[in-house]
């Protein structure tokens, strides 16, 4: 299943969890994403968290 970023959807301060994500699909996420987003972005062992706000 591919998806783009710009079909995600967070209202300010929910979390959305994405399972089976590689360590090079992050990377080209942050690098779409950029420096200056209003997303916090994690990512752990092929699970890559998006939080959506500024009170992280």
């Amino acid at each position: 299943m591919l998806f783009e970023l710009n079909q995600l959807i967070l209202r300010a301060g929910h979390q959305s969890l994405i399972k089976d994500v590689s360590w090079s699909a992050y990377k080209r996420i942050l690098a779409e994403l950029g420096d200056n987003r209003s997303y916090r972005i994690a990512y752990s062992q092929g699970v890559l968290e998006i939080i959506n706000g500024t009170d992280y």
